[in-house]
């Protein structure tokens, strides 16, 4: 059998740019046909421009993944350490969310104005008469809430979640706030024993 050794001109035009690789390894493998490829060159640059592209949608992405990822591993690291004395949304830094701390002592909690405020212990307190803040910066501590105003129960848990105005109790002259109307029907139900679990873990649990 003679053995034909000769030069097959191939344009890749209509052909993957896949294929064709595979049909020039077949025959420079098979060592019988040299191949020689019209177009190649327009080829490669295709596909590089094709590469580069890519790599341009990629590079312009890569900020917006890495600033994604940044804020998702801080976001708990910094809610860690903003463990403050007392509790205020992330909105604003309004303790009790706004309410008028005096107000609960008299069995009918309202909100506080935005011309009746002060600081205190970093927090911002609104009360709805002139009377009622001059009340609380006489003795603050006697009407700032429980731990802080956290939710009651989860400090009886040594945790610390957000406590709502909303599900309130004023007991002793001392005012406890609980996260929702579950989690206060939880701590009604064992009130005594709760208060004096949380009492021991507070305020340690603000440095763990």
């Amino acid at each position: 059998m003679s053995t034909w050794k000769g030069t097959l001109t191939v344009t890749p035009c209509a052909m993957r740019w896949k294929n064709w690789t595979f049909l020039q390894k077949m025959f420079a493998i098979s060592g019988h046909i040299r191949l020689t490829a019209f177009g190649r060159n327009r080829e490669t640059a295709r596909l590089a421009a094709r590469r580069k592209a890519g790599q341009t949608r990629s590079m312009k992405a890569f900020p917006i993944a890495v600033i994604a990822a940044l804020f998702c591993w801080l976001t708990p690291m910094t809610a860690a350490a903003q463990k403050s004395e007392i509790y205020t949304s992330w909105r604003n830094n309004l303790a009790v969310d706004g309410y008028d701390v005096v107000s609960f002592h008299a069995g009918k909690p309202v909100k506080g104005r935005e011309r009746y405020v002060t600081v205190y212990k970093d927090a911002d307190w609104r009360f709805d008469t002139q009377a009622n803040m001059d009340l609380f910066l006489m003795n603050p501590d006697a009407f700032v809430p429980q731990y802080g105003g956290y939710c009651a129960w989860a400090v009886a848990k040594q945790k610390l979640a957000p406590g709502k105005a909303d599900y309130w109790h004023v007991e002793d002259g001392k005012l406890y706030l609980n996260y929702s109307k579950r989690v206060k029907k939880r701590w009604d139900a064992l009130r005594d024993e709760f208060i004096e679990q949380s009492d021991r873990h507070w305020p340690a649990l603000l440095n763990e």
